[in-house]
């Protein structure tokens, strides 16, 4: 018992770091947006930025799903048992 506490608060320890360092990669895209204007060759390196992004958010998505489904699917066996 004591060791699932510990692994359930690393894991949320994990995820508000994780979002926290989301939010500020995406926070510095836009900013570089911004400060590079009209200079091709600086967008085509946040074009580049853009797509990280978007693939880093959707690796989060589907570990965040994969987590939801896997917590659904021991709930759904300790119920079978019950």
């Amino acid at each position: 018992m004591e060791f699932e506490l510990w692994f359930n608060t690393f894991v949320l320890l994990v995820t508000i770091i994780v979002i926290i360092a989301s939010v500020t990669v995406f926070r510095e895209f836009e900013s570089a947006q911004v400060s590079f204007g009209g200079d091709l060759r600086a967008a085509l390196w946040l074009s580049y930025g853009f797509e990280v992004a978007a693939a880093y958010g959707g690796v989060l998505l589907i570990a965040l799903a994969w987590v939801m489904l896997n917590k659904l699917s021991d709930i759904s066996e300790g119920l079978r048992r019950v």
